[in-house]
């Protein structure tokens, strides 16, 4: 992407925004991983009212960073698969907690070592565009790379990225 793709990305970006962080923490007074059935899905019910109250003015447009300790959570569409339920159970006599989430359509597998970024900007009726949303997320991703790390910036690719997880339009990968 050229400086005037960037530049025509970052005007879109309001002056003012909020920043929230839910990062996947040992939990000292237990002794314990945090990492619970309701510790996971926290940030999607945080997101849900993140959202709610960005579309309605209540609070600037927002980004919420956020990382849980261990487990997969399944979006409505995957739950609803023939042998969900099955390999839900299976995970977790695996250890790996599971939990399905209102918001997204795969699983997500959440672990320490991953970040989730979500930028919650108000949109006028009717307009969805998420083509645009991904290249200014991936755009500020890459820029915050860029600042530590210009080389691994360099290798970011956006777009389907063959052979990922769940590859798509809007997948996000280093090298």
């Amino acid at each position: 992407m050229d400086t005037r793709e960037y530049d025509s990305i970052f005007s879109k970006l309001p002056s003012e925004m909020g920043l929230f962080q839910h990062l996947s923490a040992r939990d000292e007074s237990k002794g314990t991983e945090a990492g619970s059935l309701e510790d996971m899905l926290v940030p999607f019910a945080f997101e849900e009212t993140l959202c709610r109250d960005v579309g309605a003015g209540i609070i600037p447009p927002s980004l919420h960073l956020w990382s849980h300790s261990g487990g997969v959570a399944l979006g409505l569409r995957d739950s609803k698969l023939p042998c969900a339920a099955q390999a839900m159970l299976t995970l977790e006599e695996q250890g790996i907690r599971t939990a399905v989430r209102h918001s997204g359509g795969a699983a997500v597998p959440l672990d320490a070592g991953i970040i989730n970024v979500s930028l919650v900007l108000p949109k006028g009726r009717g307009k969805l565009d998420f083509h645009d949303d991904f290249k200014l997320l991936a755009a500020l991703i890459t820029e915050a790379v860029a600042i530590s790390h210009p080389q691994a910036a360099a290798q970011i690719e956006a777009g389907e990225i063959v052979g990922s997880y769940c590859p798509g339009d809007f997948d996000l990968a280093i090298g």
